[in-house]
């Protein structure tokens, strides 16, 4: 529990994140974007974690690569928990109001593959919700607290 991690509050390692296999490229006017996304690394972890809590920094076994911390947060805790190939990760962090939250893990996740799809959130918080086959991430800030909590479920290649 909370070993492996920086001081700055990041993991260190890969955290087991295998990019995706590249493609080809057919050299077809139009398809840079389609060509793009085939070439983007999937957000699958190449094995599952060991599960674990931290407080004040991320646990050691963090996908930081698929889901970090918004530059210049503090890292409140964050635990991942897994049954099987399904890995639960959450995050809680500090040091950001919604709208800078919200656009990193825009930007961020569109990267890795996974499309916005419509999520609700509690009054006075902003919420996007994220997916990918059959992983998801749900982002909630409030605009004041500049608190934002990041969940996610995540598969893995191997258990």
């Amino acid at each position: 529990m909370g070993s492996g991690g920086a001081a700055d509050g990041t993991a260190t390692g890969n955290a087991g994140i295998e990019p995706a296999p590249s493609a080809e490229p057919t050299g077809k006017p139009g398809e840079v974007v389609a060509e793009q996304e085939r070439n983007a690394p999937e957000p699958v972890l190449a094995r599952v974690p060991a599960d674990g809590a931290s407080y004040g920094r991320l646990v050691g076994s963090f996908p930081h690569q698929i889901l970090p911390r918004v530059p210049g947060t503090q890292v409140i805790s964050s635990s991942l928990s897994s049954e099987g190939t399904r890995v639960q990760v959450s995050l809680v962090a500090t040091g950001a109001g919604a709208n800078k939250v919200l656009a990193f893990y825009r930007e961020h996740l569109g990267r890795y593959r996974f499309h916005e799809v419509p999520s609700a959130s509690v009054p006075g918080a902003e919420s996007a919700g994220f997916a990918w086959k059959e992983s998801s991430v749900v982002v909630t800030a409030g605009p004041e607290a500049e608190h934002y909590t990041v969940f996610a479920t995540l598969t893995a290649r191997a258990a």
